[in-house]
């Protein structure tokens, strides 16, 4: 087998892996971009809504501080194959993004739920009185 066969049969496997391990998003590159984030408001809250494809809830964080929300996300692979070639393969994703909120969210009182490749944040807002 010659290299530039050798280059394409290991190509051909990662990106067979990938597909059937439903890594694309974040590790595998979408000829589609797409906008990450949305911030929407209403009266009672604000929702946050990042595209985080290719995660398990396990894999994201997020903290408060002072000013806002930080979110971040890493995922690791490890994979083996033995055929006519031996491989071992690791691949690292990482995301991080920081939103500012108003004076008017309530941080501490943040929900957030994490469905097919969607991390959404709903921030209630405090009456303004109660802002200090």
């Amino acid at each position: 087998m010659s290299e530039n066969e050798k280059h394409d049969y290991l190509r051909g496997k990662v990106e067979e892996f990938l597909k059937t391990n439903n890594t694309q998003g974040l590790l595998y590159e979408s000829p589609k971009k797409e906008a990450l984030t949305m911030i929407d408001e209403n009266e009672n809250e604000f929702v946050i809504t990042v595209k985080l494809p290719g995660l398990t809830k396990e894999d994201i964080h997020i903290m408060s501080t002072k000013n806002g929300l930080l979110i971040t996300a890493e995922k690791k692979l490890e994979f083996h194959e033995k055929n006519e070639i031996s491989y071992i393969g690791k691949q690292y994703a990482q995301f991080s993004q920081y939103i500012t909120l108003p004076e008017e969210a309530d941080k501490k009182n943040t929900k957030a739920r994490y469905a097919e490749g969607y991390l959404v944040l709903f921030i209630p807002k405090v009456n303004s009185d109660n802002i200090q």
